[in-house]
């Protein structure tokens, strides 16, 4: 239970139950299980930036609803508006703002993305302002160290 604590941190009691949720990384996989064990999301989708990775998962985690693959956070391979929810922790981006951008494209309207990342604490206050001038609004904010 030990690596799932970031995301109860971050998902919190969220219901996202039945809705179609996407996780942005390139980890073990731990926090996809959590949101198909623990949230019951409907079906999850995960991109992952090498090859090796991809094909490790499908064996390593078997679940019924969760697909892999290869993809990048920054363009991601998805029509505008397609999923309810988001779960991005700790990954890294050559470029926050693309990610910002994709994942704002691939929420459908009003619907959340829960995110944590390690920032410098002195852009905190710029990244807050870009998201806001995506229309994202920010609903919790906090130092989770």
């Amino acid at each position: 239970m030990k690596p799932l604590r970031l995301l109860f941190e971050i998902a919190g009691q969220v219901d996202i139950k039945d809705k179609e949720v996407f996780n942005v990384g390139c980890g073990r996989g731990s926090n996809s299980v959590g949101v198909e064990k623990y949230y019951k999301a409907a079906f999850l989708r995960r991109p992952q930036p090498h090859r090796r990775i991809c094909t490790f998962r499908p064996v390593r985690h078997k679940g019924s609803n969760m697909f892999f693959f290869v993809g990048d956070a920054e363009n991601l391979p998805f029509e505008g508006e397609t999923f309810k929810f988001g779960v991005q922790l700790e990954s890294r981006h050559p470029d926050i703002h693309k990610f910002y951008d994709s994942m704002y494209r691939v929420l459908k309207t009003g619907d959340h993305i829960q995110y944590g990342d390690m920032l410098p604490t002195d852009k905190w206050q710029d990244y807050d302002q870009y998201l806001i001038s995506l229309s994202f609004e920010i609903l919790c904010n906090q130092d989770i160290t």
